[in-house]
């Protein structure tokens, strides 16, 4: 990891924060209990995403049907230092680190060390259950989780929901027991 890029607080991909379990019901176009079977991260021009293959097991809110596969973006991720300068080239943009980077790596160490990105959030790891309230953005047919950390309740040993930014963060807990087999 680059150590001059380190975690960024939280955005919300809206003007405002959904501040109970009802205006994130609310607020969603789709709420899916789903397992994380792969994910990639790239970078486009200074920003760095994930795109998470998720498969949907239950589907509590929405039109879709459990066993079908979606793609979640989140924002931050983790790219090797050359992609992250092949995209900001790309995109014709002159950052103000980018010199500083060329400068501290030699190119075989620019594919070697990478630039990590996190907004509080929680890196996907494969197999992980979690309940996610997400935004579809019909244009690039993905969906966006609500207020980005705050839409995804990450499933624990116990069985409980706990937000994922809270997990992240470190500052408090916020559980949800969700009833088997119902709708919100």
């Amino acid at each position: 990891l680059h150590p001059r890029v380190r975690r960024q607080r939280q955005m919300c991909i809206r003007d405002r924060f959904y501040n109970s379990f009802y205006e994130q019901k609310e607020g969603s176009d789709l709420i899916v209990l789903g397992t994380v079977e792969d994910y990639s991260c790239f970078a486009g021009g200074i920003e760095i995403a994930t795109d998470i293959s998720l498969r949907v097991d239950d589907v509590l809110k929405g039109d879709m049907e459990a066993g079908e596969h979606i793609t979640v973006r989140k924002p931050g991720g983790a790219v090797t230092v050359e992609e992250y300068l092949q995209s900001m080239e790309d995109a014709g943009i002159t950052y103000w680190n980018a010199e500083e980077l060329k400068a501290e790596y030699s190119e075989e160490k620019r594919r070697e060390n990478y630039i990590q990105i996190s907004f509080c959030d929680l890196d996907p790891v494969i197999g992980q259950k979690s309940l996610y309230f997400l935004e579809k953005d019909a244009e690039k047919e993905l969906y966006y989780r609500l207020c980005d950390g705050f839409g995804q309740y990450v499933e624990t040993a116990s069985g409980e929901y706990v937000n994922a930014y809270e997990i992240a963060d470190a500052v408090s807990y916020t559980h949800l027991t969700l009833p088997t087999n119902s709708r919100v």
